[in-house]
């Protein structure tokens, strides 16, 4: 009897070791997702309206979890002009795919306490594999006393591998991608 209650007494007190990452309540009006390309003059952009997930443990980053759903025709890069040029088939190709889509795979601290994040990236249905480096702040406290975090990721891709394309050799292949997410624990 006295072996099973420790036994009992034992798993009870393991369970906070087998926590999961705890999720975080994303605020949008504080969070971006910017873009930069460069051209003759850099362009830069932003997706007005996307979703994203974040369930993150700082004591084990790698039980984080991140992802995220966009909406490409929600793109803004101040001309609406040029807004319109990149939802159609040589570009975003709004019209048949209206959301790119990321998932972590693997999520890990480097020597300097950044986080390396592993992902997969869908954009146009083309699925290719991405790594972002990412910083998360201390626990703040905004002005009505609710805890928050800022994660800021950064990743530069070749938007030739998602067959975001154009004729014009004036646009450069790279593009930088900005992610700011203010969020609460909930």
């Amino acid at each position: 009897m006295k072996r099973w209650f420790f036994v009992v007494l034992g798993s009870w007190l393991a369970l906070p070791s087998l926590a999961t990452a705890r999720p975080y309540v994303i605020d949008y009006k504080q969070s971006s997702l910017a873009f930069e390309v460069s051209t003759l003059y850099p362009v830069k952009g932003r997706f007005s309206q996307f979703q994203a997930t974040v369930d993150y443990d700082e004591k084990q980053p790698e039980k984080s979890k991140i992802s995220a759903i966009i909406r490409t025709d929600s793109i803004q890069t101040g001309i609406p002009r040029r807004d319109e040029h990149l939802k159609e088939a040589d570009f975003f190709n709004t019209d048949a795919y209206r959301r790119a889509t990321f998932e972590s795979t693997k999520i890990q601290k480097d020597k300097q306490n950044n986080l390396i994040i592993d992902g997969t990236l869908t954009i146009r249905g083309i699925a290719v594999s991405v790594q972002l480096t990412a910083t998360v702040s201390e626990i703040k406290t905004d002005d009505k006393g609710k805890p928050y975090r800022t994660f800021t990721a950064t990743t530069k891709i070749n938007r030739h591998d998602f067959e975001v394309s154009h004729s014009y050799d004036t646009v450069g292949p790279y593009v930088t991608i900005t992610i700011q997410l203010t969020a609460s624990p909930k």
